[in-house]
């Protein structure tokens, strides 16, 4: 598939219809999806009648029913709220090989940039536990925090494969298996 040319408004987010719409029970607005795809080649949202969600991935758009089931689907379904954008990726990273946690964090850490004029590469690094347990007791000050689990850098003692990890919506302290996908919290230090 080949790239859409992206226009000269690419730093900006469409929202086809304010979300209060669907908190006010609004769950059909015609739009189709060949209008949505004007404004971007990737984003969420959902379908007429809140038929599942939308995912838009490289311009594609696929349905996820709450079965879990995902399926590409026409353009010319309908969706009554949209939020899409025309993606410019930063960079391209991957793992070639399996790693150590320890080892995925100094990668991690690697590809984190200078967020502003005073940082210097190596600056910015995951939390430990403790620190993460402390930014979730202060999470009102920040803006946009998921409802979910944050990796710490710390490893759990009792398994090779394991970490810490706090819940954003509750506080609750957990280890997990390295493989599951959870956020991170850049940090860096005196900050």
């Amino acid at each position: 598939m080949t790239a859409p040319t992206v226009p000269p408004n690419a730093n900006r987010i469409y929202f086809c219809s304010p979300v209060n719409a669907l908190v006010e029970g609004i769950y059909q607005q015609r739009i189709p999806f060949t209008e949505i795809k004007q404004h971007g080649d990737f984003g969420l949202g959902t379908f007429d009648n809140l038929d599942g969600e939308m995912v838009m991935l490289d311009g594609e758009i696929y349905q996820i029913t709450a079965d879990g089931a995902a399926a590409r689907v026409s353009d010319e379904l309908l969706t009554p709220f949209s939020c899409v954008a025309f993606y410019q990726p930063v960079s391209h990273d991957s793992l070639d090989n399996a790693c150590s946690y320890q080892d995925f964090l100094a990668w991690l850490q690697g590809l984190l940039p200078s967020l502003n004029h005073k940082s210097k590469p190596g600056d910015w690094r995951l939390p430990t536990i403790e620190e993460l347990k402390s930014i979730y007791s202060a999470k009102s000050q920040f803006h946009a925090v998921q409802a979910f689990n944050y990796w710490s850098s710390s490893t759990y003692a009792y398994s090779e494969t394991g970490a810490w990890v706090v819940s954003m919506s509750n506080g609750y302290v957990n280890s997990c298996s390295e493989d599951w996908g959870y956020y991170v919290w850049p940090v860096r230090g005196g900050q």
